[in-house]
């Protein structure tokens, strides 16, 4: 779960370290407040797919300076 997006997630690990993710709302109140839960929430009205991937970096800082943007801090409680 990702109580701070209102969003919760299902994982399915691969090799080498690899996973698939599926995510999708839990709680609205929490998802309409944030950006990723609002993009997670829009897609599943329009009946799900592909919204993203995600890379892992050894350094944030030159990533959301070339990007213009930081980054969301959050976190996941497991059941």
């Amino acid at each position: 779960m990702h109580p701070r997006f209102g969003t919760r997630n299902f994982i399915l690990p691969l090799s080498g370290g690899t996973y698939v993710e599926v995510v999708t709302t839990l709680d609205r109140p929490a998802a309409d407040r944030a950006p990723f839960g609002q993009a997670v929430a829009r897609r599943a009205a329009e009946g799900g797919g592909w919204l993203g991937w995600v890379v892992s970096v050894d350094d944030i800082a030159p990533v959301e300076t070339r990007l213009g943007r930081t980054f969301a801090e959050g976190h996941t409680d497991a059941p």
